[in-house]
C-alpha cells in the first residue's frame, strides 16, 4: 500500500495519496515495534539479542532520509552474521519403535 501510495504522489501528482502513504508507514511501524516487543519478551537466553534486528529496521525507516540506507544495511548484515554464529537446535530424530 505503501508503494502505490508513494507512486501515485509522486509520480502521477495525486496529493490524497500522501495519506494512504502515511498510514501504511504507521502500519509498519506498529508491526515493527510490536514485532521488537515481542522478541525481545518472550525470546530466551541470547535469542533476545535478535530484537535489535526489527528495533534496527524500525530505526532505519525512522531515519531513510538522513541515513537509513546504511543502517538498514548494517542491520541485516550482523543479522545474517548472527545467524550464521548463533546455532540452530536441530530437532531429535524420530525413532521408530518396532516390535
Amino acid at each position: 500500500m505503501t508503494r502505490l501510495a508513494n507512486i501515485l504522489e509522486d509520480g502521477v501528482g495525486l496529493d490524497w495519496a500522501f495519506f494512504a502513504f502515511v498510514l501504511g508507514l504507521l502500519i509498519l511501524d506498529l508491526a515493527m515495534l510490536a514485532l521488537t516487543i515481542a522478541v525481545g519478551v518472550l525470546g530466551r537466553g541470547r535469542r533476545r539479542f535478535l530484537a535489535v534486528i526489527p528495533a534496527g529496521t524500525l530505526t532505519g525507516i525512522q531515519l531513510f532520509v538522513i541515513a537509513g540506507g546504511p543502517i538498514n544495511l548494517a542491520t541485516w548484515l550482523a543479522a545474517a552474521a548472527a545467524a550464521l554464529v548463533v546455532p540452530a537446535r536441530a530437532p531429535e530424530p524420530l525413532t521408530a519403535v518396532i516390535s
